[in-house]
């Protein structure tokens, strides 16, 4: 059955909410079609809604993080996975990641954006700006990259200039994965649970924390 080939398929590269969301599209062409007369039965009808996983949030430990980085370091998204680990920030938030947010005077990323499948947006996920403080090493990866200057806007951008597409990125993050040999594999939303894991590890107050990530709530 090619419905149950696809939905097996697309659990190795898709989350479970991801595969909800393409199960839930499907049903819906397939009921219109129905209701149009286009088909006369549900190709379907047996392909349960897939359950959601119930999970602990997965991250790396450092070695981890250092075993994909050094894999990785010829690759155009290097710096853009570099920056996402050492600071938390949100997919969408790097890709909206502009040159006017950077203060290299002040050693100070401001989250004021984000940019994901439907464009650049003026505002975050929480609807709050919040300043990140750069470390050392973030300072050293942006300062490289503002010297080539490939686009005047965009901080993360592909060897032509143009925008890195937030829809890609989860791809081309599993191909990454499988190059560096990584074994315990995460989505890339966990880089945000790996910095803040670490940070945790490393001594970090709980409540800085909740300020670097953008939580409303402690709880989170």
């Amino acid at each position: 059955d090619h419905g149950l080939e696809l939905m097996n398929s697309l659990k190795k590269t898709h989350t479970t909410k991801g595969i909800l969301n393409i199960w839930q599209v499907m049903k819906t062409i397939l009921l219109r079609a129905r209701r149009e007369k286009l088909i006369f039965c549900d190709p379907w009808e047996n392909i349960q809604r897939p359950k959601q996983d119930i999970r602990q949030d997965a991250f790396w430990i450092r070695d981890e993080i250092t075993q994909f980085l050094r894999a990785n370091t010829h690759d155009q998204l290097y710096p853009f996975y570099f920056v996402a680990v050492h600071t938390g920030m949100r997919l969408a938030e790097l890709c909206g990641l502009c040159w006017d947010r950077i203060d290299f005077r002040m050693n100070q990323i401001s989250v004021t954006r984000t940019r994901d499948k439907t464009g650049l947006k003026d505002s975050t996920k929480t609807k709050l700006k919040r300043i990140i403080p750069m470390t050392a090493e973030v300072r050293a990866m942006l300062l490289s990259i503002h010297k080539k200057q490939l686009n005047g806007k965009f901080v993360f951008v592909e060897k032509d200039g143009g925008e890195v597409k937030y829809a890609h990125v989860y791809r081309r993050f599993h191909q990454a994965q499988d190059k560096a040999g990584i074994t315990n594999k995460i989505r890339f939303h966990d880089l945000r649970h790996s910095f803040a894991s670490n940070y945790m590890m490393n001594g970090g107050n709980v409540f800085d924390l909740q300020k670097l990530l953008g939580h409303t709530k402690i709880e989170m």
